[in-house]
C-alpha cells in the first residue's frame, strides 16, 4: 500500500503533475510545501491510482501555477485536519459529483461549448459526455 511507502508519494505526484500538465496544456509547475505535507499524511486507500486521479483532477481545475491542498483535496481537509475523505462515502460521492459537474462546466467554457473537444479533453466519448450533461442539467 502507498501509505506504507510515504517516500514514494511526492515523486509519484510530481511525475503525474508533469504528465497531466503536458496532456492538458496547463501551466501548473509545482506542488506547494503544504500540499506535499498533506499528500504524505493522507492514507491513500485507493493507492497509486487514487493519487494519480487526484493529481489529474487538480491539474485540470487549478487556477494558479502551483498545486495547493485545496486543489487536490477540494476543501475536504485542506484546513489542516488529517481525517480521510473516504470515511464518509455518501459525502464523498456528493463531492465527487459536484467536482465532476464543475469540471464539465470549466471544460465547456474552455472549449466554447464544442462537445467533441470537451469530450476529448475529459477523456470521454461524446455519448458519455451527453449522459453526464443530462445528469447534471447542463
Amino acid at each position: 500500500p502507498l501509505r506504507e511507502r510515504p517516500e514514494d508519494i511526492i515523486p509519484l505526484a510530481e511525475h503525474f503533475l508533469v504528465q497531466y500538465r503536458q496532456q492538458y496544456g496547463r501551466a501548473v509547475a509545482t506542488l506547494s510545501e503544504a500540499l506535499s505535507s498533506q499528500l504524505q499524511q493522507y492514507a491513500w486507500p485507493g493507492n497509486v491510482r487514487e493519487l494519480q486521479h487526484a493529481i489529474e483532477r487538480a491539474v485540470i481545475l487549478c487556477q494558479g501555477r502551483q498545486l495547493e491542498p485545496g486543489d487536490v483535496f477540494a476543501g475536504q481537509f485542506a484546513s489542516g485536519g488529517h481525517s480521510s475523505p473516504a470515511t464518509n462515502p455518501v459525502q464523498q460521492s456528493i463531492q465527487l459529483e459536484d467536482m465532476e459537474k464543475s469540471l464539465i462546466q470549466k471544460a465547456m467554457q474552455k472549449h466554447s461549448g464544442n462537445i467533441s473537444d470537451v469530450a476529448r479533453a475529459l477523456g470521454l466519448s461524446r455519448q458519455a459526455l451527453y449522459r453526464r450533461m443530462e445528469k447534471y442539467g447542463l
